[in-house]
């Protein structure tokens, strides 16, 4: 009996982001779903639960913040990994204790967000 690939998330408002981590992720056997705001992101997961979000912080209709406290206040269990911008650390401090598990400045090298989704994914594991 096969098990399906773990699904990802990926909410970002930019569709070069989205499609790009969709690749990285796909060529290692993830399954990947994505949302350019987080409202879309609420809507997938009511669909079906996501192992993982990456969760960019600037986005229209519904930014990272917003996004995230709607996740966690739905989903506590849910891992979330927060995408920002490269000198927004009062936001990586809020977004850590409201509950992300990790965070990545952009712009991140693929290789070492695979590895983080790896290692966040492993810490779920019972």
């Amino acid at each position: 009996m096969r098990t399906e690939s773990p699904l990802i998330l990926v909410v970002d408002d930019q569709m070069g982001v989205r499609r790009l981590i969709q690749e990285v992720f796909r060529e290692v056997g993830y399954r990947v779903a994505t949302a350019g705001h987080g409202q879309e992101a609420m809507a997938l997961c009511s669909v079906e639960m996501p192992a993982l979000v990456l969760l960019d912080m600037k986005m229209p209709v519904m930014d990272g913040i917003e996004t995230l406290r709607t996740l966690l206040h739905l989903y506590p269990d849910l891992p979330v990994v927060i995408m920002t911008a490269v000198g927004d650390g009062d936001r990586v401090s809020e977004v850590m204790s409201l509950g992300a598990r990790n965070c990545i400045s952009k712009p991140f090298d693929v290789f070492a967000l695979r590895q983080l989704v790896q290692q966040v994914l492993e810490e779920e594991k019972p």
